[in-house]
């Protein structure tokens, strides 16, 4: 676990170089496609020294996709309510995000038979995510999505 805390870490002071260089959108497919992979590479029956390893991609499937909502919500949120519209965000992804994971997770395990075909179905789940961030990255291309910076 505190390998993939470290790697959050490493990733988030990373952030400003990689947003001068790739878009939001490309980041946001960067971190469903390492955390498909991820979730895939926990499913197997991997060695310890493995399983620890692969925590590496926690810096990925979570601390580049943090960023990347909170820069986000700073060019979609009004700079006076830049604070409420964080909080209201980690408010709702934490607690509710987390309810409904954790009973479908709880109901995956029951049904498919344990914590392996959960997090293969996660993996494949996330690829929906992953389809959704590279529409989103088309988008931009085509100028479609405009995102600005409100400093008012």
């Amino acid at each position: 676990m505190a390998f993939g805390v470290v790697a959050e870490v490493i990733v988030l002071f990373a952030f400003p170089a990689l947003e001068r260089r790739f878009s939001i959108a490309t980041l946001l497919a960067c971190t469903f496609g390492a955390t498909a992979l991820r979730w895939w590479l926990v499913s197997r029956d991997l060695p310890a020294a493995w399983l620890v390893a692969v925590q590496a991609f926690h810096g990925l499937s979570f601390g580049l996709y943090w960023a990347c909502a909170v820069k986000t919500l700073s060019q979609w949120v009004p700079a006076r309510l830049r604070a409420t519209g964080q909080a209201t965000f980690s408010s709702i992804a934490s607690s509710r995000g987390g309810a409904i994971g954790y009973r479908l997770a709880g109901f995956g395990y029951e049904r498919l038979g344990g914590a392996g075909p959960v997090y293969a179905w996660t993996a494949a789940l996330e690829l929906l995510a992953l389809g959704l961030a590279l529409r989103l990255r088309g988008g931009e291309r085509r100028g479609a999505l405009v995102l600005k910076d409100d400093t008012g």
